[in-house]
């Protein structure tokens, strides 16, 4: 007998919109491009005016075109271009 055990997992997160070029994993991520992030890394590029605080009318305009980044990881992390 196979027994499957789910779990929920809740993760904050927030969506940004870019105002400058930004680098994620790799990825050059330019100007206007919408970002889904942990609160700690929105409030990090937010701080550093890096991005704004994406409207809910802007979320629901992007659609599928909101980026997806990684939780932040010291050795990987943001990098400003």
């Amino acid at each position: 007998m196979k027994t499957t055990i789910t779990k929920t997992v809740k993760t904050d997160r927030r969506i940004v919109k870019l105002t400058s070029l930004v680098v994620v994993e790799g990825r050059i991520l330019k100007p206007g491009t919408f970002v889904q992030m942990s609160l700690l890394d929105a409030a990090d590029l937010i701080g550093r005016k890096r991005a704004v605080p994406a409207t809910e009318a802007e979320v629901t305009a992007a659609g599928d075109a909101i980026v997806l980044a990684p939780v932040f990881k010291a050795e990987k992390g943001w990098v400003d271009a």
